[in-house]
């Protein structure tokens, strides 16, 4: 979808999935970003995924974690966010 056009613009390597986990609830999780691992980074993209939210409600909570990848490779970043 469109989340991967946004990602190929921003960045080299890594993918980004969305998966939704409720009527208001989703899960972004970021595989293969060698800057995963950078809290700075979490951070960061953790701002602009509120910005993008704020318009489209009256509240959004994001919390962020770093896993380890599945495969052994770099790590992770998943996201949890909900609205309201």
């Amino acid at each position: 979808g469109e989340t991967d056009c946004f990602w190929k613009r921003m960045y080299e390597g890594g993918r980004l999935e969305v998966r939704e986990r409720g009527p208001k609830d989703c899960e972004l999780v970021v595989r293969g970003q060698p800057l995963a691992h950078l809290t700075y980074w979490r951070l960061g993209l953790a701002g602009v995924l509120r910005a993008i939210c704020a318009p489209l409600c009256q509240r959004v909570y994001v919390r962020d974690e770093v896993t380890r990848s599945d495969d052994g490779g770099p790590p992770q970043a998943v996201y949890r966010l909900a609205w309201v």
